[in-house]
């Protein structure tokens, strides 16, 4: 795990600033992430993918969250997008989540009024993550998860800035 500054995305190499002033990146994505933020697209969390996670000796993929309101103009090579979501009334809406293979049950009518009121793209929240089994052993695990950051890190190189005007 890696401390980064929440405004320079710089290493915080000693704990030198207050706990508030940190976040606590997994090493492997650190450097996806400095880029993303530097050019705009804000993110919200972040895992580098762990070859066993929790009590049930389970695997877990990449993913970022990006802040409401940031457009992806692509993915990188082997993401998806895993759930798109808006914040009404205070409660989050999925618009769909795919960790599920199905659109929620409001989609079609969020779709309908993304349509209606673009200015609602705004409020959207996204979370794209790999999409590869997580049913391989250990090893076989290790190399497409290192793939799948590979291809994270040289998109985040080569998407433009980002300017929020939907």
């Amino acid at each position: 795990m890696a401390y980064i500054h929440k405004e320079t995305f710089e290493v915080v190499e000693k704990l030198s600033q207050p706990k508030d002033n940190c976040l606590i990146i997994d090493d492997a994505i650190v450097p996806s992430i400095q880029i993303l933020n530097r050019k705009g697209y804000i993110t919200t969390e972040c895992c580098a993918g762990h070859p066993v996670s929790g009590t049930e000796n389970r695997k877990r993929q990449s993913y970022i969250g990006f802040k409401k309101g940031v457009v992806l103009p692509s993915l990188p090579t082997g993401f998806t997008v895993m759930r798109r979501y808006i914040m009404i009334n205070g409660r989050n809406i999925e618009i769909d989540d795919n960790r599920r293979n199905q659109p929620t049950v409001r989609s079609k009518e969020l779709e309908t009024m993304l349509v209606e009121k673009p200015e609602l793209q705004k409020e959207i929240s996204v979370i794209i993550g790999c999409n590869w089994k997580l049913n391989v052993d250990f090893y076989v695990f290790l190399r497409e998860n290192a793939n799948s950051l590979e291809q994270l890190y040289k998109w985040a190189l080569d998407l433009p800035d980002f300017k929020n005007e939907i």
